[in-house]
């Protein structure tokens, strides 16, 4: 089945974005240009600067992402928990994100260059 030109963008979006993500995660976020992250991804300057405006532009989409998973997290939460479980509960969560799927190295990344 062929895809749609939105569905191709979207997969040229993705891709930049995770091939940005992974070199923040090696070299830090500070040693990647753009041109790295295009020629990385094997796409073009116009792609890259037709989905983000900048580098920053990708941290900035992942950190939507952690408001998502913060966001659907409180959901989950049963009702009958005392404020101080909550929170306990919220952070255990959010340390256990932030390790398994942020990754330290990507976050060291964030922390150096903020």
């Amino acid at each position: 089945m062929k895809m749609t030109r939105k569905q191709q963008a979207q997969e040229t979006k993705k891709h930049i974005y995770l091939t940005a993500l992974t070199l923040f995660q090696t070299k830090g976020f500070d040693q990647v240009t753009v041109d790295e992250i295009v020629q990385q991804s094997n796409s073009s300057k116009g792609a890259f600067y037709g989905h983000f405006s900048s580098k920053y532009d990708i941290f900035l989409e992942k950190f939507k992402e952690i408001d998502h998973f913060y966001e659907e997290f409180t959901t989950t939460l049963p009702v009958n928990l005392t404020f101080k479980e909550k929170v306990i509960s919220l952070i255990d969560a959010q340390m256990t994100y932030l390790k398994d799927d942020l990754g330290m190295d990507l976050m060291r990344s964030v922390y150096k260059s903020g």
